[in-house]
Formats: structure tokens, C-alpha cells, sequence
């Protein structure tokens, strides 16, 4: 179908530049029938994420209105098409599809749950192949209860909107997992960064670890990325060389920053044990309960315990994430105690390209602070800081730890950095 009548007839003609990619593509793979409105087909789906009865009834009448307009059906196929026909296609780009409150009303908050749902086949082939223990698929499944409860405390009706269903398709199509207080998806680090560990152990008992820039990173003078918004004065190019006796570097601080100054590196006495192409698990910290590091270290062992068993072609490497909570800067106005900065501690923190205006969004709701609304610890903190006068400059914002250093717990930024060779 034509995508200008189309965003025309259900009033969403601003939208279209969104919808264009793949839109010819997924017409011309337009099915004989859409089975993911299908009755039968909806409530097998509901059942099997554990969703509850009122929700199956009002997914169930929005397929109804779906079903019995062709301009809804060609919209609700490009979504199915997009999320698990396309493993390309851009993310962002799915974050921007409209909500279709002229044409659906009060079911337009359905719309997206049933797009997500079209993936339920693809999902119950992944578990079943690899015979999941169904507390696992329950607790993986329940995080779209979690994000369609979000949805409702924010606009008083269960729903999810296009960018909840673009982030959840990811358990439809078998990628992430929860334990615990995080969830855990199959991916590649893809970060500049090379991390070595040293094969004589230290004196205390434990091997150190040091990361390393890949060549030809841009950095400013902080030591953090460089980003298109930055003034180019005093930034610098990481060089790294290597050779069969010795890696040379720039080397990077556990608490996220990188130093101009290079290190040598024995190869006979270091191995690389995670590079930028190696596979990991990219976690994931929902919102809700507090983040507490031993709940999130239990998380990750029940990880290490869970892929091996029933993934056992996908090696893990280590847990990376990229986030505003990793942010360097945080830890210099929280209390050593605080949930923030005992994550911090732990893990091996790397520059990662954050908006400034992502971390006062997360800490605020807005990224205009509002200072006489302060109830957090975390806003009060950030306002004391925004006070002085100071800009807000984004430093740090990415982690990663190792599977030796969630089994013992221990952090990087003591005793397992050689601080002597930068020193």
C-alpha cells in the first residue's frame, strides 16, 4: 500500500519519514494472512509472556480494530517486518513510530504490544531448542508486565509505546535474559578498548588487569572521547602498536579516563582476555528496586551459571554496559556508600560518548533541572554541583567486568591495577 495514503488516512502524516526504510521491502512481503491477529494466535501469545487477563482482553479487541482496516494491517506488518525480519534495521528510527490515537482511540495503546507479540514463534523455538527452565522464561517474560506497568503509571492505562516494543522484541527473539536485579543480552564489546591480564599472580593472591585504547581514538584533554559538540582544541590520538614481544599503549584508568602517556606491556607476561570484537553479555539495570552491587554481582553469576549451561556456543568474554550512571563524575558527589559509586568502584570503567543532557534527563526527569524539587540524594548532589557555576561535561560512561572479578568480587580500582606501571 501507498505510504503517504496510508499515514493520510489514519492521521499521521508527520510521520512518515519514519516509516520510509524497508516500507517498499516489507509491503512487498506482505503475508497471505496475519496470523499475529489472529484470536487463537493473541491469547497463546498473552499466556505465554505471562500477561495478565485484562490486558489479553484489550490486546484482543485492538487486533479486532486492526484486523478490520487494511491501512492498520500494512502499518502493524511493517512494525512485525521491521522487528524480526530486519536485523538492521535502525533503532532508533523503530523509537519514533507514532501512536495511533485518531485511528485506534482507546485502543492505540495495544497497538505495539501486538506488533511485539508477532514475535512469540521465533521465541518459543529459542526456549524450547534449548530446553530454558520456565522460571527463567517467566522472570525474562515478566519484564514486559514491568515496562507496560511503567507505561501505565505514566499515562493511566496499561500500553507500550514504540520504543517499549522495539527494546522487548529483543526477548521475543530469545537475546536477553533476567536474573535478578539485571537483565542480560547476547552481544559483541565493540568498544575501543583492549583489556590484558597479567599471567604471574600479585603478591595478595589475584592476577591485575589493565585496559588500553585501540589507535587512533580521539580524545580531549580530559582524557574522555571526543564528540562532534566538543571544541577541538587540545585533543589528542591514542596510538597503540603491537609486535611479537610487546603491546604498547595509552593506558585507561579504572575510573574511566584515558592518559597521553603510553605503556609498554610484556607480552610474555600479559594476554589479552577481551577486545573489541569478542563476545559478551551487555547488561542491562531496569528501573524499580534499589541497585545494590552484591544483588547485581548475584545477577551476574547466575548468568555465568545459566549461558554455559544452555548456550553453550556463546562464550562470554564479560559483562559490559554503557550508561549515564557510570558517569566518573558521580562519584565525586555521592557517598562512597552510595548504590552509584559502589558500582562504580567495581567495575572497570571506559570513555563512552554520553549526552550531557542524558544524565540531567535520568537524574532530573527534565533536562531542565527544577532545584527546589530535589528528593533524591542523587538530585540533590547534582544541584549542589549545577550551583557552582560549573558546566556539566559527561566523563566516562562505560564498564566492564570480568567473569574472575564477579566470582571474588573484587573491584578494579585498588588493588587489581597496576598502578606502578603508570606511576
Amino acid at each position: 500500500m501507498d505510504l503517504d495514503q496510508i499515514t493520510s488516512k489514519i492521521g499521521i502524516p508527520d510521520s512518515r519519514q519514519h516509516l520510509l526504510p524497508n516500507w517498499q521491502q516489507a509491503q512487498q512481503e506482505f503475508p497471505a494472512t496475519l496470523y499475529f491477529l489472529e484470536n487463537r494466535f493473541v491469547e497463546a501469545a498473552c499466556r505465554a509472556t505471562y500477561l495478565p487477563d485484562p490486558i489479553i482482553d484489550s490486546v484482543l479487541a485492538c487486533a479486532r480494530c486492526v484486523a478490520e482496516e487494511p491501512a492498520l494491517q500494512a502499518l502493524a506488518w511493517y512494525g512485525v517486518f521491521c522487528h524480526y525480519h530486519c536485523p538492521d534495521y535502525p533503532t532508533r528510527n523503530a523509537d519514533q513510530w507514532p501512536l495511533l490515537h485518531h485511528a485506534l482511540g482507546e485502543h492505540s495503546h495495544m497497538f505495539y504490544l501486538l506488533v511485539l507479540l508477532a514475535g512469540y514463534p521465533q521465541m518459543h523455538a529459542v526456549h524450547r531448542d534449548h530446553q530454558l527452565p520456565t522460571d527463567v522464561i517467566r522472570e525474562s517474560m515478566g519484564q514486559i508486565l514491568h515496562r507496560m506497568n511503567e507505561y501505565r503509571l505514566e499515562h493511566g492505562i496499561w500500553g507500550l509505546d514504540a520504543h517499549g516494543a522495539r527494546w522487548l522484541s529483543n526477548y521475543m527473539r530469545g537475546e536477553i535474559y533476567a536474573f535478578g536485579r539485571l537483565v542480560h543480552q547476547f552481544g559483541v564489546f565493540q568498544n575501543p578498548v583492549r583489556v590484558y591480564r597479567c599471567n604471574q599472580t600479585h603478591k595478595t593472591g589475584y592476577s591485575q588487569v589493565i585496559a588500553l585504547s585501540e589507535d587512533g581514538v580521539r580524545y580531549r584533554k580530559d582524557g574522555q572521547l571526543f564528540r562532534s559538540e566538543d571544541d577541538d582544541h587540545d585533543t589528542w590520538l591514542a596510538h597503540l602498536e603491537l609486535n611479537g614481544k610487546e603491546v604498547k599503549g595509552c593506558p585507561i584508568l579504572p575510573s574511566g579516563s584515558v592518559l597521553p602517556q603510553p605503556i609498554t606491556l610484556d607480552i610474555n607476561q600479559w594476554h589479552m582476555v577481551l577486545g573489541p570484537t569478542d563476545p559478551a553479555l551487555f547488561f542491562h539495570i531496569p528501573s524499580g528496586s534499589p541497585m545494590q552491587l552484591h544483588l547485581c554481582l548475584e545477577s551476574m553469576r547466575k548468568a555465568l551459571d545459566f549461558f554455559p549451561r544452555y548456550f553453550p556456543e556463546k562464550r562470554i568474554a564479560a559483562f559490559y554496559t554503557k550508561s549515564w550512571l557510570l558517569d566518573g563524575q558521580l562519584s565525586k558527589m555521592l557517598s562512597p556508600q552510595s548504590n552509584i559509586v559502589r558500582l562504580q568502584n567495581h567495575a572497570y570503567m571506559f570513555p563512552h560518548r554520553i549526552a550531557d543532557r542524558l544524565i540531567l534527563k535520568n537524574v532530573f526527569g527534565s533536562e531542565q533541572p527544577k532545584h527546589d524539587r530535589c528528593k533524591t540524594s542523587l538530585e540533590r548532589a547534582m544541584t549542589h554541583y549545577l550551583s557552582s557555576g560549573s558546566p556539566f561535561r559527561a566523563r566516562g560512561g562505560g564498564g566492564f567486568v570480568l567473569p574472575e572479578e564477579v566470582i571474588s568480587a573484587r573491584g578494579y580500582h585498588e588493588n587489581l591495577f597496576p598502578w606502578s606501571i603508570i606511576n
